[in-house]
């Protein structure tokens, strides 16, 4: 199934200082072509924190934060059984490193799957629906809705061996980079 738009709703103040809706939009995911059930949907981000509630910040949306900024997005992660109906070379396009695509991404630890990086973040996450398997170095756990995990730094996969999508909501916060 397609990763469908999230709906978003950004609240603000009018010039008299009364709280309004300023913007009702829906956000397209960024989606793979060749896999266009999994994706990303960048919501919202902060150049840094305390933030500026004025203006309209959201014409700007980073999928990672600039240091001391946070940022919003909501993933679809399809079930890896679906790389089985696809064709050899779709595949092989579906599954390049995600570390190879997404410069800010950080090899660290031992390298599960395509799916397998850090990042120099905290990471507050949630599963919304589905089921995914959480995997680091040494350990892995199954999250189901409504499970939550603070990824701090570390090298992981999230791999969807279920039958149906996953949708997870994640809050990145910047961090400083680890130092070992």
């Amino acid at each position: 199934m397609k990763f469908k738009p999230i709906r978003r709703v950004v609240t603000g103040h009018n010039a008299e200082g009364k709280s309004v809706i300023l913007a009702d939009d829906m956000v397209e995911p960024m989606t793979y072509p060749v896999w266009p059930s999994r994706g990303v949907a960048n919501m919202w981000s902060l150049e840094k924190i305390p933030a500026d509630n004025s203006g309209n910040p959201w014409d700007d949306v980073k999928s990672l934060p600039s240091h001391g900024g946070t940022a919003f997005h909501i993933m679809q992660l399809p079930p890896e059984s679906e790389l089985d109906a696809m064709s050899e070379e779709d595949r092989k396009v579906a599954t390049t490193p995600v570390i190879q695509m997404a410069p800010h991404f950080i090899q660290r630890g031992v390298q599960h799957s395509y799916l397998t990086h850090a990042t120099n973040t905290v990471d507050y996450m949630i599963v919304l629906t589905g089921e995914l398997t959480y995997i680091t170095d040494e350990h892995e756990t199954v999250l189901r809705p409504f499970d939550t995990i603070i990824q701090r730094g570390t090298s992981r996969t999230c791999v969807n061996r279920g039958t149906e999508n996953c949708l997870v909501a994640v809050a990145i916060n910047s961090a400083d980079p680890l130092d070992f």
